[in-house]
């Protein structure tokens, strides 16, 4: 059930198990530097994880996943995905202070993104990585599924965060990315798998 689009990357998903976040809270200020720490996020729609002060937003399920990426990431923010057509959670590294987030924490990011998906037992995983203003949803389409409108790729080991939690399988989003040739995403990123 993947799907190429036009603009870019298109992500879909199968539908969530836990509700969407509807209260409408405020994402609390950046806790303090911690190397790979989780950060109690039980209830919410993703989980939490600090690095190097950076706070990273991994969500659990498609709907919530349409909510990390639409609603709560704001357009300075760094997005990530596993390429490829692979299900997984959408991961989101907070950037407030809209500076270049350190490449070590986008890297941290990425792992967990393979970590929270379907190729969590490969060695090496492909991620997409882009701005939170390059994320947008089709009209009219299911929840998980966006699409990018530039981004570069990264490879990278899965690795669980420190504190995480065990047994959890990704998100249930997949990515896919257009038909090789097509000149989107950026420097590294556009031709694939579709």
């Amino acid at each position: 059930m993947t799907r190429a689009r036009r603009r870019g990357v298109s992500l879909m998903g199968a539908h969530g198990s836990s509700p969407p976040r509807a209260d409408g809270e405020a994402l609390a200020p950046r806790p303090p530097a911690g190397e790979g720490r989780a950060v109690g996020s039980k209830g919410k729609p993703y989980r939490t994880v600090v690095v190097d002060g950076y706070e990273i937003l991994i969500g659990r399920g498609s709907e919530e996943n349409d909510d990390l990426s639409l609603r709560i990431a704001a357009p300075d923010d760094v997005w990530l995905h596993v390429a490829g057509g692979i299900p997984g959670s959408h991961v989101v590294v907070r950037n407030p202070d809209r500076i270049d987030v350190p490449r070590p924490v986008v890297e941290a990011a990425a792992s967990y993104a393979a970590w929270y998906s379907k190729a969590r037992g490969a060695p090496r995983v492909e991620v997409h990585v882009c701005r939170g203003r390059d994320v947008s949803k089709p009209r009219g389409a299911p929840a998980g599924l966006v699409e990018l409108a530039k981004w570069k790729s990264m490879k990278v080991a899965p690795a669980q965060p420190a504190g995480g939690e065990d047994g959890e399988d990704g998100g249930d989003a997949k990515a896919s990315s257009p038909r090789p040739g097509s000149g989107k995403g950026g420097a590294k990123g556009g031709g694939g798998r579709r």
